[in-house]
């Protein structure tokens, strides 16, 4: 006679990597992940930002708007070299203006890692392709500050952004897509 060991069923998973797999499977709606992603991105959640960032990138991955999101999460998180992974990536696949908010935050990147050459050139990229700040966003806005801070040729650029207006219906990518 062999004695029965008692077999232990683990609960179902739960938790938010849980949650992002489940609804994986589930379509998605892309734009409303999108407005989620830059709304948590606004408020500095780089979690929620992640987790919409990810649905959308899962359903597509070349999604330039939550790749260019996903950038500036990890921006946030202070891990430069992923940031400018999913950036790059977002200037390989996007149109003119993913490309301009992509360079716009490649140059924050930069700044932040003590490199105003780079920073400068992705800076002027941006401008050249169209970029313009969004109002109201206080992420961008912060950017902008430490940007103009690292001198004349940086502010002259930013001077040039701060005069355009943003397009009626331009939606912008990144964190600069939602107001606060």
């Amino acid at each position: 006679r062999q004695a029965q060991v008692p077999v232990q069923i683990a609960p179902p998973p739960s938790g938010s990597a849980a949650q992002v797999a489940a609804q994986r499977r589930e379509a998605v709606d892309v734009p409303a992940a999108l407005k989620l992603g830059h709304q948590a991105l606004s408020s500095q959640n780089a979690v929620g930002a992640t987790q919409q960032f990810q649905l959308v990138l899962a359903q597509d991955k070349n999604n330039a708007s939550a790749l260019t999101g996903m950038g500036v999460v990890n921006f946030l998180r202070n891990q430069q070299v992923e940031a400018l992974r999913f950036l790059e990536a977002a200037r390989a696949v996007g149109n003119q203006q993913a490309r301009a908010e992509a360079s716009f935050w490649m140059a924050c990147v930069r700044r932040a890692d003590r490199q105003p050459k780079p920073a400068q050139d992705a800076l002027r990229r941006a401008v050249k392709e169209g970029w313009s700040p969004p109002e109201g966003n206080a992420l961008v806005d912060r950017e902008l500050q430490r940007l103009s801070g690292e001198g004349p040729l940086f502010e002259q650029l930013l001077r040039e952004a701060r005069g355009r207006k943003r397009a009626q219906g331009r939606e912008p990518q990144g964190a600069g897509s939602v107001s606060p």
